[in-house]
């Protein structure tokens, strides 16, 4: 009989079917922390040299960068970051993001292109949810997209917000919230 060799993963999904209660837990993934280009490096370079720039400068020097490398994501990102520090108009903001994110879902799954995505999204979910909610609509439904798409590539931020938006949180709390109540209200009266 012939013997085959399993990776990890396979042994991992194996067990779990087999016997879900003594399966070792999946082998962590590990991500390379930048992307593979040669051209990443000096791009890399360019970036902070200009974000060590005043505000002004520094997004003059980003727009630069973009002008000779426009595919790089994370100038895209930081020039938004920049734009909103700068009081630039929303819509310049959101266009930056946008781009940020299409480019950085063209890259290579890295450390560093995660970044950029959980930074992006949230910033962006942030400012759809604010005009939204100036306009009196209800964009909850891409801002809850891109809250739950950073949150699931690690973004802190993004995580709290979906726990406190969770509907069904929300729900439970008020419920846990009533019965707290009126067991407080039982015992004052009597």
């Amino acid at each position: 009989m012939a013997t085959v060799d399993l990776t990890p993963s396979d042994t991992h999904t194996l067990s779990l079917l087999f016997n879900p209660e003594s399966a070792p837990p999946p082998p962590p993934r590990v991500l390379p922390s930048h992307p593979t280009s040669p051209l990443f490096p000096s791009l890399r370079a360019s970036e902070l040299a200009a974000l060590s720039l005043p505000p002004p400068a520094a997004f003059d020097a980003l727009s630069t960068l973009l002008a000779s490398a426009p595919t790089y994501s994370s100038a895209y990102n930081n020039r938004a970051q920049l734009r909103r520090l700068l009081s630039h108009p929303r819509d310049s903001i959101l266009s930056d993001l946008d781009a940020a994110i299409l480019h950085a879902d063209a890259e290579e799954e890295t450390v560093h292109r995660n970044t950029v995505l959980v930074n992006a999204l949230t910033l962006r979910a942030l400012l759809v949810g604010a005009a939204a909610a100036e306009r009196g609509e209800d964009g909850e439904g891409r801002v809850r997209a891109d809250m739950e798409r950073a949150a699931g590539l690690g973004g802190d931020v993004a995580r709290e917000w979906c726990v406190r938006w969770n509907p069904y949180a929300r729900l439970c709390g008020e419920i846990v919230g009533e019965a707290l109540k009126r067991e407080a209200g039982v015992g004052v009266g009597v």
